[in-house]
C-alpha cells in the first residue's frame, strides 16, 4: 500500500497570493478633512517691486516685443574675459621624471595652482614641476579630445610630442 505524499514530506506548500502584502499601518481612523479658510484680500493693491508683475485675468496685457539678439546680455558676456581665454592642452613633466596631462584656459594660473600643490593630486607629491609643452585648442570640447588622445600615447610618443615642441 503506498504512503500519501503528504506523510513522506509534510503537508504542501499553499500558493501565494500575486501583488503586495497590504498590512494595516495603525489602528486609527484617518484623519477628517479641515476646512482652510479663504485668504482676505487687502483693502489696496501691493507697492513694490512684486506688485508690477501680477496679472489680474481681467487686464489686457500683451508681452512686450523681444530685445534683437545685438541688445541681449548674457552672463559671460557681462564679465570681462582675460586675454588668454583660449583653452590649451598642457604637458607637464614632474620631478621624477613623470608626465603629467592636462587642460586649461589660464595656463599661468594653472601653472601657479600646480606649483601651489592645489591642482591636481598627482602632480602635488611630484613637485616642482614645470612646462614641458602646450598646444592651443580651439573649444574646451578639442581640447579634452586631444587630451584624451595624448594620454593614450605610449611613453616615447610623448616624449616625441615634448621634444617637437
Amino acid at each position: 500500500m503506498p504512503v500519501p505524499a503528504d506523510r513522506v514530506m509534510g503537508p504542501l506548500p499553499q500558493p501565494r497570493p500575486s501583488g503586495p502584502e497590504i498590512r494595516p499601518v495603525s489602528h486609527m481612523p484617518p484623519p477628517e478633512a479641515k476646512e482652510v479658510p479663504a485668504r482676505k484680500r487687502p483693502a489696496q493693491p501691493p507697492s513694490g517691486p512684486l506688485s508690477r508683475c501680477r496679472v489680474r485675468s481681467d487686464d489686457n496685457l500683451a508681452l512686450p516685443p523681444a530685445l534683437p539678439s545685438t541688445q541681449r546680455t548674457r552672463r559671460e558676456n557681462d564679465l570681462p574675459r582675460p586675454p588668454h581665454s583660449r583653452w590649451l592642452v598642457y604637458i607637464l613633466r614632474c620631478s621624477d621624471g613623470s608626465l603629467y596631462c592636462g587642460i586649461t584656459n589660464d595656463l599661468p594660473k594653472r601653472l601657479k595652482a600646480h606649483a601651489a600643490g592645489r591642482a591636481s593630486k598627482y602632480t602635488r607629491s611630484r613637485l616642482p614641476v614645470r612646462l614641458a609643452y602646450s598646444e592651443p585648442q580651439k573649444s574646451k570640447s578639442a581640447a579634452l579630445k586631444r587630451e584624451a588622445v595624448i594620454k593614450r600615447l605610449r611613453r616615447a610618443e610623448k616624449d616625441r610630442l615634448v621634444a617637437r615642441g
